[in-house]
Parts: structure tokens; C-alpha cells; sequence
């Protein structure tokens, strides 16, 4: 480079002429890889745009339909589901879809979502409260009671890291059902003491009164 700088005019023209020889295909190669690049990035950020506009525009009119028939409201989910499982919207429209299917009795597509959403969502937030996990999570656990599948429910509500009232009084119920006397007082006392309803807790005391009868 030296050598370059301090050449007289004809030298460098020469330098510069043995270097294009030597590297012009590189060269052209690397500025046709720039250019390629820029549009590629351009053409990718303009389609992305408009397929997350697509996106949210079904999942807006999966919610007007909320107000109509389910019929309308589970077919607009399942489409959405099937057709953007990896959207950011796809967990709402799978709660949805299983409240619906739970409504008709359909409780093994219900837990199949929810399952769904579980999974989905296992890896957000990290230790932080999420909403949407959640609720996947005490709906699943009360489609697995009704399912008459009280292990799978408790395995269930004791992987969570955010026990409250309701998952409480659930976890309660499976262990009633699996006649786990002792450890249903227990979940029943912590969800009577967890909760401000009036109406919760007496259902609650009535709960733990049949243990106190199914115990005798």
C-alpha cells in the first residue's frame, strides 16, 4: 500500500488495472451480494408487514364474531390456528376455541388446545406471571376433573409456580377424587384462605365438610 501512495500516475493506473483483473469478479460478486441483500431485506420487511396486517385482521374478525353464533366463532378459530399456529394471537384464538369446545362437550379437543397453548407458552415470560399460560393451565386442569382424569389434573395444577384460590380448590378436588383425605383439607384451607368471595367460600367450607362425612 505504501508502494501505491507513493507511485507516480501511470504506476497506479497500472496497480489498479493488475488488481481489477485479479479481483473484479470478487468485486462484482460482492456488490451484487449487497445489492441482492438490501432488496431481499426490502421485499422481506414489505411482505412481512402485510401478512402480520392479514394476521391481525382475521383475528379481529374472529373477535366481532364472539358477539354471533359459536358456530361462526369456531370455525373463524380453528382456521386461525391451523393457518398461524406460530402467531402471536394463535394462543387467544386456541382459549376460544376450547371454551367453545368445552360448551359442546367436545372436552378432548378442548384439552388438546389447551394443551397446545401450554406448550406454547411454556418458554415465555421465563420466571414471570403470564396471563394467558395461566388460565390454559386452570381450564385444562378442570377439563381433566371432568374427564375423571384427577392424576393427569393434579400433575397438572403442581407444575405451576403461581398457585392461587382457584387452582387451590382444584387441586383439592383431584385429591378428593384420588381420596386423598388429608391433602384435600389442606388445598381446600389454603383456597378458603386465598379467597375474598363470600360465595367461593362457602362452597369451599361445604367441601371441606364432605371430607369430614367421606373420612367418618
Amino acid at each position: 500500500m505504501a508502494n501505491f501512495f507513493s507511485s507516480s500516475e501511470e504506476e497506479n493506473l497500472e496497480l489498479l488495472s493488475s488488481w481489477w483483473k485479479k479481483y473484479k469478479y470478487l468485486s462484482i460478486f460482492l456488490v451484487l451480494s449487497v445489492v441482492a441483500g438490501i432488496i431481499f431485506t426490502e421485499v422481506w420487511t414489505e411482505s412481512s408487514a402485510k401478512a402480520l396486517q392479514q394476521e391481525t385482521q382475521e383475528y379481529q374478525a374472529l373477535l366481532e364474531s364472539l358477539d354471533g353464533p359459536d358456530s361462526e366463532t369456531k370455525t373463524l378459530a380453528e382456521e386461525f390456528v391451523k393457518k398461524y399456529p406460530k402467531n402471536i394471537y394463535a394462543n387467544m384464538a386456541a382459549l376460544h376455541l376450547a371454551k367453545i369446545y368445552i360448551g359442546t362437550g367436545e372436552l378432548v379437543l378442548a384439552a388438546n388446545q389447551l394443551s397446545r397453548v401450554l406448550e406454547q407458552t411454556s418458554s415465555n415470560w421465563r420466571n414471570e406471571f403470564d396471563p394467558v399460560h395461566s388460565t390454559a393451565r386452570l381450564r385444562l386442569a378442570k377439563v381433566l376433573l371432568a374427564q375423571e382424569k384427577p392424576k393427569e389434573a393434579l400433575k397438572i395444577i403442581n407444575q405451576s409456580q403461581y398457585l392461587n384460590g382457584a387452582l387451590f380448590e382444584l387441586r383439592g378436588d383431584a385429591e378428593a377424587e384420588l381420596n386423598k383425605i388429608n391433602e384435600a383439607r389442606i388445598s381446600y384451607t389454603l383456597a378458603l384462605e386465598s379467597t375474598q368471595s363470600t360465595a367461593l367460600k362457602t362452597l369451599i367450607k361445604m367441601k371441606i365438610a364432605d371430607l369430614k362425612i367421606d373420612e367418618d
